[in-house]
């Protein structure tokens, strides 16, 4: 468990690390408004959350899908994550780096929800894409 707060603290601080403003950090993607789920704080509403429940079922039945998932942090800053899944794997995309997974992982933990993606790689490491309330 202190792994995943581990890696969930990092996502958070990741704005903290770059020189970019939260302008700068917002790429342009083929992603619209409309594929875009805003989170904020763990507990707090998520802005477009039937866009990630469609993502979910697309991913289910093997077909292709892209959304971003853009986490607000305490200050204002966006960290957007762009995810897609190519029919095969799961690509995330954050900042300058791209993780590829194998596979989405449904976890429950107390009164959240959480979605993992597992990493391509000789060991079963995974990387939290979303926390969502019960």
């Amino acid at each position: 468990m202190k792994k995943w707060w581990f890696l969930f603290l990092i996502i958070l601080f990741i704005p903290y690390t770059t020189a970019c403003s939260p302008k700068q950090q917002v790429t342009k993607t083929n992603i619209s408004e409309k594929d875009t789920v805003v989170t904020k704080e763990i507990g707090q509403p998520i802005e477009n959350l039937e866009r990630f429940a469609k993502f979910l079922q697309r991913y289910e039945k093997g077909e292709k899908d892209s959304i971003r998932i853009i986490t607000l942090s305490p200050e204002g800053e966006s960290v957007p994550n762009d995810l897609s899944f190519d029919g095969t794997y799961l690509k995330l995309q954050l900042n300058s780096y791209t993780y590829t997974g194998t596979k989405l992982v449904k976890k429950e933990d107390g009164d959240f929800i959480t979605y993992e993606m597992q990493l391509k790689s000789d060991i079963e490491t995974y990387f939290p894409i979303i926390y969502l309330p019960k």
